[in-house]
């Protein structure tokens, strides 16, 4: 892979900043909508919440795709392969993208498998996952299909939809960056166009060869080809789900972030949660804290603070002032 040029690196440090500049203050509207859910009674509230959270979430993947796209150009994206059992994956994207499909009425259907390929899991998932997620958003009637067939020493993963398909005269623009085959008021729910760019340079990192079918009059399908890999593959230990649903009556938090909204954003949810919150910008203040006698079970600290110091040597450094107020006691 090539190093990239001056430029695409420039692009890539401004995308990255803007995007954590830009996620601050929706991290902290995300916090804000998550605690005002917990306190809203009425029908008509929640509703209103619950659209808040949508236009949320559509910022959030927007800026995911930006971010995905400064990473593919910086070069800093790193290729583990291994072998892999498809049917996992089937399963995660299923969960992932069932409640969409149903709430547009589509049918999405993954066909079983027992093959198993080798290549780098998380890329090839963020492959599926757009592919699947384009295919959703340009069908209106019918479903989306994904399945998987051996070819010699490959598999082939397909993609199939009954969406507005691709006219053949666009088909050597779709995966470039912004472009958008039906969407020419640029509804930003729909994306910036980025998937399918991230898709052609993620599968130009997997080497995988990528084809859209000749000839399809309607619908899509796009198709990939994965070395194939023989025997039993060890699954991975599934992941203990989080219980978001715990509460912590007793417990003690110090939030430290130098954005004054995310630290009332994130305090009302600990608050809500249980916690017994206090609030800092800085190491100086959270020191003051500590010293006036609040001992936290539990610290948060934004990365990137005003100070000289990131968020972890102020926790590192907090851990320690700590284990001497302690000994002193």
């Amino acid at each position: 892979m090539r190093p990239p040029s001056r430029p695409a690196l420039a692009k890539s440090r401004f995308f990255a900043a803007a995007s954590h500049d830009l996620r601050q203050p929706l991290h902290s509207l995300g916090l804000f909508a998550t605690a005002l859910r917990e306190v809203v009674g009425n029908a008509e509230g929640r509703d209103l919440v619950r659209r808040i959270g949508d236009s949320i979430a559509a910022l959030n993947r927007l800026f995911d795709e930006l971010l995905d796209i400064s990473r593919l150009e910086a070069g800093t994206v790193e290729v583990r392969r291994r072998d892999i059992a498809l049917q996992p994956l089937f399963d995660r994207l299923a969960d992932e993208f069932s409640a969409e499909a149903m709430a547009q009425g589509l049918r999405l259907r993954f066909h079983p498998t027992a093959l198993a390929v080798n290549t780098d899991p998380t890329l090839l998932e963020r492959v599926l996952a757009n592919l699947v997620s384009n295919a959703i958003r340009y069908t209106r009637n019918g479903g989306v299909l994904i399945g998987a067939r051996r070819r010699g020493r490959s598999v082939e993963l397909q993609i199939w939809d009954t969406g507005i398909g691709i006219p053949l005269e666009q088909r050597s623009k779709i995966f470039e960056e912004f472009y958008q085959v039906a969407n020419p008021a640029r509804d930003p729910r729909q994306g910036l166009g980025l998937g399918l760019a991230i898709v052609r340079r993620l599968t130009a990192l997997l080497d995988i060869p990528t084809r859209l079918p000749i000839g399809r009059r309607a619908g899509t399908c796009f198709s990939l080809r994965v070395p194939r890999v023989d025997g039993p593959i060890t699954p991975e230990p599934p992941e203990e789900p989080p219980e978001f649903d715990r509460r912590f009556e007793g417990r003690r938090a110090l939030v430290i972030d130098d954005d004054a909204a995310i630290c009332e954003a994130t305090v009302r949810l600990l608050d809500h949660w249980g916690f017994d919150t206090r609030a800092a910008p800085n190491f100086a203040q959270a020191c003051a804290l500590i010293d006036g006698g609040f001992v936290p079970d539990v610290i948060l600290a934004d990365l990137r603070l005003a100070e000289d110091i990131d968020g972890i040597r102020t926790v590192d450094r907090l851990r320690e002032r700590l284990r001497r107020t302690c000994r002193r006691c």
